[in-house]
């Protein structure tokens, strides 16, 4: 009975970390600041266990679950929309537009590019008080520019 209970617990909290995670992905999107965004990823970063391209997450921190999975739904997020290549049809050989700002090699991954905005987060304190997408949107332009 007691592994029953304890399969049962983690099978809700799953399904409750999901709901979050989406829940948090379908509202409006409010301004969120860099710094606000790094304690719900360090949030994430006390739960996730990363074993090269596969991620777990602990099932005993209701509240770091819910943090991290705000980290987790704006990242993927933002680097979904930083692969975006915006080309006019009517001006087809014309340099493509890149919203972001910045070029990403193939192959970005989601862990890589949250472990990349904690290490820079954390680097630059003073900034914390920006906006989130402006600090990725500088790091990104940063590590990753456009060449022509």
């Amino acid at each position: 009975m007691r592994i029953r209970e304890r399969t049962l617990r983690h099978i809700l909290f799953v399904v409750a970390f999901i709901a979050l995670v989406c829940t948090n992905l379908s509202r409006h999107a409010n301004a969120l600041s860099a710094g606000e965004l790094l304690a719900n990823c360090e949030q994430l970063e006390r739960i996730w266990i990363v074993d090269g391209n596969r991620v777990g997450f602990q099932l005993n921190d209701a509240s770091a679950a819910a943090a991290g999975s705000k980290c987790w739904g704006y990242l993927n997020a933002y680097l979904d929309v930083a692969y975006v290549v915006l080309v006019d049809p009517e001006k087809p050989n014309d340099r493509p537009t890149r919203p972001l700002g910045s070029c990403l090699p193939k192959g970005i991954g989601l862990v890589q590019l949250i472990r990349m905005f904690l290490q820079h987060a954390r680097a630059h304190p003073a900034d914390l008080h920006e906006s989130a997408y402006f600090m990725l949107a500088n790091m990104l332009m940063k590590n990753f520019p456009c060449r022509e």
